[in-house]
């Protein structure tokens, strides 16, 4: 039972680490391109910052790899904590009948005994 447990929780990490892999590889590398020489221009005295515009998708892009980012360690401690639980559940019940097939050898004995 416990190596049906195990085995489940690595194959639920690994596919959930392996989900969370293929979305940061879905961006694309930045191409590096050599400098070129550019004429010189002059800015007024007060320039305006530059402001990055990014657009819709790569946005998107950004908040799906942010979802994505710890999900398949949250998964695999629900998992590993589930795991714990059900050895921890399992072991109670088996002490439990443990101690009701004492009980009735105890009760076995001081019959014998009485006879």
């Amino acid at each position: 039972m416990m190596k049906k447990i195990y085995t489940m929780v690595l194959s639920i990490c690994l596919i959930s680490f392996a989900y969370a892999q293929q979305g940061e590889t879905a961006t694309q590398p930045a191409v590096i391109q050599p400098a070129v020489a550019q004429p010189i221009e002059t800015q007024p005295a007060m320039a305006q910052p530059s402001v990055e515009v990014t657009t819709n998708d790569e946005f998107q892009k950004t908040e799906r790899l942010e979802n994505l980012r710890y999900r398949h360690l949250w998964i695999a401690y629900a998992l590993i904590w589930l795991a714990v639980f059900g050895f921890m559940w399992k072991t109670w019940r088996k002490s439990v009948e443990q101690e009701e097939k004492i009980a009735d050898l105890n009760q076995k004995i001081n019959q014998l005994e009485k006879k």
